[in-house]
């Protein structure tokens, strides 16, 4: 990251992404720490949801 650069999660949504059956995108929770998360898109719903639910981890 380039350290003059301020970044939100809060300006990165999924709604706002192009998602498509079967691609992998990672998803950065924290800018600070960098905790990332591997996620593969394997439904889209036609209507939104209150929440997201995770379907499957790999524990």
């Amino acid at each position: 990251m380039i350290e003059d650069e301020t970044r939100y999660t809060k300006d990165y949504t999924l709604v706002n992404m192009a998602l498509i059956l079967g691609k992998q995108f990672k998803y950065v929770f924290d800018f600070g720490y960098e905790w990332a998360f591997q996620f593969k898109v394997l439904r889209i719903l036609d209507e939104p949801i209150d929440s997201p639910t995770v379907v499957r981890n790999k524990e």
